[in-house]
C-alpha cells in the first residue's frame, strides 16, 4: 500500500488519471502517432509498456515485503509523459473529454505549485511568525558541517587525536557532512555501521576496526537516536547530549545534536 501512496504523491491525482488513461489507450495512441509522423516501427507501444511495467513489477515485488522509498518509481513514469500530453492535445483523436482534463491539469498544476511552495517554505524557514519547523533537521547541513568541524577541532586539541564522527542515520547525515566538510578530510566521517547497524555502502567504504581507541563524536537528527542506550557498548564513556542552535541569515534554522565519547570499541562482527 505504501507503493500506491507514493505513486499518488509523485504523479498527483491528475497525473495518475492521465497515466491510467494513456495506458488503457496506449495502442491506439501509438498507432495515431506512428501514422501522423510516418514512423515505420509498428511496436512503439510495446516499448512503452516494457519501459513502464517491467521496472514497475520489480518495485511491486519489493513492496510486498519491504517499504519502498517514495521517489524510486519516478523514472518509470517518464515514458508515459509524451502519451499523456498527446492525449489532451488538440491534434489527438477525441478519446476522452479533453476540455475537462485540460482544466484539471491547469488548476491541478496551480494548486500543486502553491502547495509545494508552502511545503518547501515550511521545511526550511518555518511558517510566518514562528521559529524553525520540525523538518529543518533534514536541511542546513552546510551550517551543521561548520559546527561539527569546530567541535572536531576542539576534541583534537584536547586529546591529540582525530575523532571518528559517527553519524546516526543510514546514510543521509554522513553524506551531507562529507559533502560540506570544511577541511576536505572526510575519512573520519562514518555511518552507523560503526554501531553494528545497516549503513548502505558505508559498510564497504569504512572499516570500524581502523578507528579503535579514538575519541568519538556522535551526530544525530533525532533526540531518540542521540540518547539511545545502544551507543554505550561501543565506547568506554559517553558524555551528555550537546544541542547547538544553528543560524542562517541571522535566523535560527535548526538544532544540531552531538554527543562526545571516549575510546571507540568496534563491533565484534
Amino acid at each position: 500500500h505504501h507503493l500506491l501512496l507514493h505513486i499518488f504523491v509523485l504523479l498527483s491525482p491528475i497525473g495518475v488519471i492521465l497515466s491510467s488513461l494513456s495506458i488503457t489507450k496506449i495502442k491506439y495512441l501509438c498507432s495515431q502517432v506512428r501514422n501522423k509522423y510516418q514512423y515505420q516501427d509498428e511496436h512503439i507501444y510495446k516499448l512503452v509498456m516494457c519501459l513502464t511495467f517491467l521496472p514497475l513489477s520489480v518495485f511491486i515485488y519489493f513492496s510486498l515485503s519491504h517499504t519502498p522509498r517514495f521517489h524510486w518509481t519516478a523514472p518509470i513514469w517518464l515514458s508515459l509523459i509524451p502519451l499523456s500530453a498527446y492525449l489532451i492535445s488538440p491534434t489527438s483523436p477525441p478519446l476522452v473529454n479533453k476540455q475537462i482534463l485540460r482544466k484539471l491539469v491547469l488548476y491541478g498544476g496551480a494548486l500543486l505549485c502553491i502547495s509545494y511552495g508552502a511545503l518547501l517554505h515550511y521545511s526550511t524557514l518555518g511558517l510566518p511568525f514562528t521559529t524553525n519547523s520540525n523538518l529543518t533537521s533534514h536541511y542546513f547541513w552546510q551550517e551543521a558541517a561548520y559546527k561539527t568541524h569546530e567541535i572536531e577541532q576542539q576534541i583534537m586539541r584536547e586529546t591529540g587525536q582525530k575523532p571518528v564522527i559517527i553519524c546516526l542515520s543510514k546514510w543521509s547525515i554522513a553524506s551531507s557532512l562529507r559533502f560540506y566538510d570544511v577541511d576536505g578530510d572526510v575519512n573520519n566521517i562514518v555511518s552507523r555501521n560503526f554501531i553494528n547497524e545497516t549503513a548502505t555502502m558505508y559498510e564497504k567504504w569504512t572499516q570500524p576496526k581502523q578507528w579503535r581507541g579514538r575519541p568519538v563524536l556522535f551526530v544525530a537528527m533525532h533526540d531518540k537516536d542521540i540518547r539511545a542506550k545502544k551507543l554505550e557498548p561501543f565506547v568506554t564513556s559517553i558524555q551528555p547530549v550537546e544541542k547547538y542552535t544553528l543560524n542562517s541569515d541571522n535566523r535560527d534554522v535548526r538544532t544540531l545534536l552531538l554527543r562526545r565519547a571516549n575510546n571507540y570499541l568496534p563491533p565484534s562482527k
